[in-house]
Parts: structure tokens; sequence; C-alpha cells
């Protein structure tokens, strides 16, 4: 069993408690995705295994065009492909999504969606720097179960800068209530 991550380093904004590598620059999103095939593309040489996971992850995949992830899905399909593949997720902002993104994410074979939601509750989220609030996670959900996709998933963050115990439990019954197929 083989899974391939694909770390995609683009955000919107930085959300304070992050420690990962991403950049909120829009300059240089087609030179860094023409690096990530070209690596891909050397991965692959030479490697029989399939792939059996692919996960995209960031940083904000879903901060990326539908060309550009058009382009990007392309560039893995001729180097590895994943017809075999069990399963592929790929991490979303709720912000950052439209209708038509959904669709295509679910066109270009996703079979996996996991909402980055973190909180319910709007001034959790500003506090945060979290770059959507709640009604656009609303809407967001609204599109991804209108897609069908056959797996779905819900992100929380505990913990985060003005939770309460109450407002925490707040955040998961409100999850709960979307019913995820599966919620971290």
């Amino acid at each position: 069993m083989t899974g391939l991550y694909l770390h995609i380093p683009f955000c919107k904004q930085s959300c304070h408690y992050c420690n990962f590598h991403f950049s909120t620059s829009q300059n240089n999103r087609d030179e860094v995705l023409t690096a990530i095939n070209k690596e891909i593309n050397q991965k692959a040489l030479g490697f029989n295994d399939k792939i059996s996971t692919i996960y995209f992850g960031g940083g904000t995949p879903s901060f990326l065009s539908v060309k550009q992830l058009e382009r990007l899905v392309d560039g893995l399909h001729r180097s590895f492909g994943w017809d075999n593949a069990e399963e592929v997720t790929f991490e979303c902002e709720p912000g950052t999504l439209s209708e038509p993104k959904i669709a295509a994410l679910k066109r270009l074979g996703v079979t996996r969606v996991s909402l980055g939601v973190e909180n319910f509750d709007d001034e959790i989220l500003e506090s945060n720097g979290r770059a959507h609030l709640s009604n656009e996670i609303f809407r967001a959900w609204d599109w991804i179960q209108k897609a069908e996709f056959p797996s779905t998933n819900i992100d929380l963050i505990a913990g985060m800068v003005g939770e309460t115990t109450e407002s925490w439990e707040q955040t998961v019954e409100t999850a709960l209530r979307l019913a995820p197929d599966s919620l971290t």
C-alpha cells in the first residue's frame, strides 16, 4: 500500500496558530505547481507500486484555481495515475470554495473532501486569523453535499484562542448535525 501526500503551500492568509510551511503570495503559484509536477515526474521514474491513497494537504489546496487544479491533477495522472487509488482526499478551506470548484474536484476524481471548519463561532475564527466565517462554512457544506462525494470529513481544532468549554461543545454539536462521514 503506497500513499502520496502533496503539500500545496498556499494560503489566503496566515492563521495565528499555524506552523506549516505556506505562502500567501499569489505571484508564484504557477512556478511552484510546475516544480511540484516536475518533482512528481522525477519520483515516478522507475516507480512500479500502485498508488493506493492520495492526499492533497497544505497550506490550502483549495486556494488553487480550477485551471491550476486541472494542471496539477493532469501531471499526477501522467506520472503515477490513480485509477487504482482507494481514496483521493482534498483539504478545503470554506472561504476558497465555489460551487464550480467543488464540481471540478468531483470531476477530477477526488473521493473524500475534508473541510477545514476549525470552529463555527465567527469571533473565535476571526481571533485566530481564519480566512472564513461560519456563513461560508454552511454554504460550502451545501455544495459538498450536493456534489455527493463518496466520503466527507470536517476538521475541528480544540483549544483555539477565545474558546470556552461551552463554545467547543456547541462547535462539536453543530459539526455532528451536518453529519459528515468523519469528524477530526
